[in-house]
């Protein structure tokens, strides 16, 4: 998807978006929808395509649909296979009936086919000649044959629905935006991975959401000699490029390491080898070197922070990216959550941590009012939820906001400090349950602010600020409260992440 950005004499500016495809449209939505700038959008291809592709939306993508469009997430999740639960009492054996060692539990995925029922994917590597469409070498009656081949049945009656062919390849873009900023590359166009991991969609739908945010604070906050705010635009590449070229060594390394599942099945699973090729299979699952679907580090564990380390793609590391911790402590409301299905020790393996270019970590947080733009109205957030409920009661025209996140002693300081925060940094202050001895000034001419409460003291609490972006990552942390100033703000505002 190709983005061009339209500056016109005027207080106007309208985007065109080249590529109507998920990414494409996500932008589209997220600007004119979200943040109030309008655009045109443009799509060669007159229907859908009929193959599938893009067929897996991870967790940071989902977050995305939950935050501004939250229908078509939920029409997601309705869409997709319930959960299962195998097992629903305690975390304890009720009855014992014959005693065996215990091994310790694992969860992996299973790769497996059933000649007798299962569906399947069937695909060709294909070498053309030069000039040469891969479906020249693959009319309909050689398909047809080339499947009742494989099957083992001359006479199998086969219905062909189409035809497709896809090339895979692993590039990044050198550039992700021309000199002046105002044309961007986003998803296939920034970026093309090989299909092992799911990572194509989903690493587009975010360079989408992290410049749709800058381009529309561009918009609506441009610099000039009276605001000295910097412009965002010039990260998104730096930011992007750095998270797709980790994202092409892993969808590679995946790829390297999903050829093993099909080199222990092997096209002959029905012939004497059979034992032994289950006996392989057991292997591959047990040592988990099947392929999972969630990379928690590379989901929504990846910074954008110069200082990041780079994404272990070792046999180890990739072997244990699928688990997560599960916080322990329950919400306000411990009818938002089911105990059963929370345990208070997890193996941990990812855990957000408060650092600058990471996301926010999740925190539970109850609003001292009801949310009354909530239906029914509720008055518990998380702290992922912040940038957009602060949005959400601004002026439409105002852009994306900044998010202050402070502690009372901290507002206490600000409120006493000459100068003034910029006009899109929104102030949010979290106090300890049962604890409103620090009074709040809502009145007070440049620090009107929302607030809220938590129970558990975590590293967000312990904070006296963090700057959190419109994206939900943290642009900043100050451990004083006598560091945090306007004047501070702004020259973290100015010095990016």
């Amino acid at each position: 998807m190709l983005l061009q950005h339209v500056r016109r004499q005027s207080t106007s500016s309208r985007v065109l978006i080249a590529g109507g495809g998920p990414v494409g449209l996500t932008l589209g939505i997220l600007l004119q929808h979200v943040y109030n700038v309008p655009v045109d959008i443009v799509e060669r291809q007159m229907q859908p395509t009929q193959h599938p592709q893009a067929h897996f939306m991870n967790l940071r993508t989902m977050e995305i649909l939950r935050t501004h469009m939250p229908v078509l997430h939920d029409r997601i999740l309705d869409a997709t296979a319930p959960p299962q639960q195998v097992r629903l009492s305690s975390c304890v054996s009720l009855h014992v009936v014959f005693a065996l060692d215990l091994m310790a539990g694992m969860r992996f995925l299973l790769i497996a086919h059933d000649l007798a029922n299962g569906e399947w994917v069937f695909q060709i590597p294909v070498f053309p000649l030069r000039d040469q469409p891969p479906q020249a070498n693959f009319p309909p009656d050689r398909c047809i044959d080339l499947i009742r081949a494989a099957a083992g049945a001359p006479s199998l009656d086969v219905a062909l629905h189409s035809v497709g062919a896809w090339k895979m390849t692993a590039q990044v873009a050198a550039q992700y935006a021309d000199p002046n900023h105002q044309v961007f590359v986003v998803g296939d166009a920034a970026h093309q991975f090989p299909p092992a991991g799911g990572f194509g969609m989903n690493t587009g739908i975010q360079d989408a959401h992290n410049l749709a945010w800058k381009l529309a604070h561009h918009i609506h906050n441009p610099p000039s000699p009276i605001n000295s705010s910097m412009s965002w635009l010039p990260t998104y590449g730096v930011e992007r490029k750095a998270i797709a070229s980790a994202m092409t060594r892993l969808s590679l390394r995946n790829f390297e390491r999903t050829l093993r599942v099909p080199t222990a099945l092997h096209v002959a699973a029905t012939s004497s080898m059979g034992r032994h090729l289950k006996r392989r299979v057991h292997e591959i699952v047990s040592s988990r070197q099947a392929l999972g679907m969630l990379f928690y580090n590379a989901d929504i564990g990846y910074s954008y922070s110069t200082n990041a380390s780079s994404l272990d793609t070792s046999d180890t590391a990739l072997n244990q990216a699928h688990r997560f911790h599960v916080p322990s402590s329950r919400p306000f409301d411990d009818s938002i959550a089911d105990s059963k299905g929370l345990c208070d020790k997890v193996d941990l393996v990812f855990t957000p941590q408060l650092q600058e270019g990471c996301r926010i970590p999740h925190q539970w947080l109850r609003k001292l009012h009801d949310d009354p733009t909530m239906h029914p109205p509720t008055n518990l957030w998380s702290t992922l939820d912040l940038p957009q409920r602060v949005l959400l009661t601004t002026p439409k025209n105002s852009g994306p906001n900044f998010v202050l996140v402070v502690q009372p002693a901290t507002y206490a300081h600000l409120a006493a400090t000459d100068g003034a925060l910029p006009s899109y940094v929104a102030i949010v202050v979290l106090h300890p349950n049962n604890n409103m001895a620090t009074p709040v000034d809502k009145n007070h001419p440049t620090l009107g602010h929302d607030a809220y409460v938590y129970t558990e003291a975590t590293a967000v609490t312990a904070a006296a600020a963090i700057l959190v972006r419109p994206d939900g990552h943290v642009a900043r942390i100050w451990s004083q409260a006598t560091d945090v100033s306007p004047a501070s703000v702004h020259t973290a505002m100015s010095s990016g992440v």
